[in-house]
């Protein structure tokens, strides 16, 4: 047989595969043999009739992703193909217990060859459910571990910070509108300091203002760790809410007055620690930044829900009828000044009492700084302002700080915690002091278990704030439900 004869014969086998038809050769008549016909057929070429079903399958389902054809009435697009995809993978018991041996399993529980994956699954144990559990109880009990350790300065864990870094917690802003449509944000950035940290969001992509009803901030805290500790890539969260608050902007707007300005944004503080910056020119958001307090943060964090706050075990102490004065002496109390980035100022206070008849219409007051005892005063280290910014400008305002205030019983536990934006508003209504020429501000916050009352001078010869006066007054319902007395 020719050459020519040959290379016309393949030429034709090769057409009619690539068509998808089945041509019948008579061997007798074209001079091939069988064993030729069957080498043919084996060499890098598939039998027709599998493999023009799969090209036809692989076209159809190409031109629905694409939607073209008879799926684009449909509306087919590429994302709600991939949704089923992720259905399955969720609840597809292999996988799972693929995870559960990766980041669960104990060394007792690895036995045997890897190849053990590839047997049936036990049918009555769920393993998504076992896993996640299992990862979740391992996580609690590092973090045990990692906050064992208390500052001797706030009577806090120590490695606050750390752990939240360790763990991988992330911070969700979701903003809700008219329409019931969820648009989350996550955390720009986020600076931790002694007693408290602020997390802040600025983005150019906020929803219209006016459309939103519901704000709220939502900690993910990772449930699968690599073994050298970190957060593994991708891993499952869990969330837990911190704070929900409603907004109707076009009410608030007109009943609650900017706390603070300068020349481009307005500020308002809504539900006592968050911060709601607005610009004047449209008023629409520019940033939103909310002061979180270091007690219990990472268990609230990491033991809530998306529906509920974590509300942490009650640790009062025991009740004490032989001390007449119970409840109301040894207190220690870290009062801080500071911005979104920087300490202002703080400073700790030690056995800090209260008498019977220092008690003023149902409140206790202390006072750790005296404004008649100079020794007791200190000079901040810098101005009162809050500096801030943005996706594409930023600014500073000023009489405007964050307050920290941790007051301690007589026993170290946490009894009053408050982290929150505050107003540096001049006053006429303190006592003249000679000791230093300035003009007198004062510093006023209200919570549910009493006040706190700050109050400094702007010294002209040093060009510094100095803090002449620090009162606590505190509720005396909050001091007997606390330690059990009858005040």
């Amino acid at each position: 047989m020719s050459a020519s004869r040959h290379n016309e014969q393949v030429a034709k086998y090769l057409a009619s595969h690539k068509s998808g038809n089945r041509v019948r050769r008579n061997h007798a008549s074209d001079g091939f043999g069988p064993d030729i016909t069957d080498k043919m057929r084996t060499v890098k070429l598939h039998d027709s009739d599998s493999h023009v079903q799969q090209r036809q399958k692989t076209d159809t389902l190409q031109r629905r992703l694409e939607g073209s054809g008879p799926s684009k009435s449909r509306g087919v697009d590429a994302k709600s193909a991939i949704r089923p995809g992720r259905r399955r993978a969720s609840i597809d018991e292999s996988l799972w217990e693929r995870q559960y041996r990766s980041y669960a399993a104990t060394k007792s529980e690895l036995v045997g060859p890897r190849l053990q994956l590839a047997k049936p699954s036990d049918p009555g144990c769920n393993w998504k459910v076992k896993c996640i559990q299992k990862c979740i109880e391992r996580r609690n009990a590092r973090i045990k571990t990692l906050l064992n350790k208390c500052s001797p300065y706030t009577h806090l864990p120590t490695y606050t910070d750390k752990t939240i870094q360790k763990l991988g917690i992330s911070w969700e802003l979701v903003l809700r509108d008219d329409n019931k449509e969820n648009h989350s944000f996550v955390h720009s950035d986020c600076y931790h300091f002694p007693t408290s940290c602020t997390v802040r969001w600025f983005h150019l992509q906020f929803p219209p203002i006016r459309s939103l009803t519901n704000l709220s901030i939502i900690a993910k805290a990772p449930v699968f760790f690599k073994k050298d500790g970190s957060a593994a890539d991708n891993s499952p969260c869990q969330r837990s809410l911190l704070f929900q608050q409603d907004l109707n902007w076009g009410k608030l707007s007109i009943s609650h007055l900017p706390d603070a300005h300068d020349d481009l944004i307005d500020l308002r503080v809504i539900g006592q620690c968050i911060l709601v910056a607005t610009w004047k020119d449209g008023g629409e958001l520019a940033f939103i930044s909310v002061c979180l307090h270091n007690h219990g943060l990472v268990h609230r964090c990491t033991q809530g829900s998306i529906n509920r706050l974590y509300i942490p075990p009650s640790c009062k102490p025991k009740p004490d009828d032989i001390d007449p004065q119970y409840g109301l002496h040894d207190y220690t109390c870290i009062v801080e000044l500071r911005t979104q980035r920087s300490v202002i100022w703080g400073q700790q206070f030690k056995n800090v009492h209260c008498s019977k008849t220092q008690k003023e219409e149902r409140f206790a007051r202390l006072v750790p700084i005296r404004p008649d005892v100079i020794s007791d005063h200190s000079y901040a280290s810098k101005k009162m302002q809050l500096p801030w910014k943005s996706d594409l400008f930023k600014g500073i305002v000023q009489d405007f700080c964050i307050l920290d205030v941790t007051m301690h019983d007589e026993f170290l536990k946490p009894f009053w915690c408050i982290s929150c934006p505050v107003t540096v508003e001049k006053t006429h209504d303190s006592v003249v002091n000679y000791n230093y020429d300035g003009d007198p501000y004062v510093i006023t916050h209200s919570g549910d278990k009493g006040s706190v009352n700050l109050y400094s001078i702007w010294d002209h010869s040093k060009e510094q704030y100095v803090i002449t006066g620090v009162i606590l007054d505190v509720s005396l319902d909050a001091i007997n439900a606390w330690f059990s007395t009858n005040y």
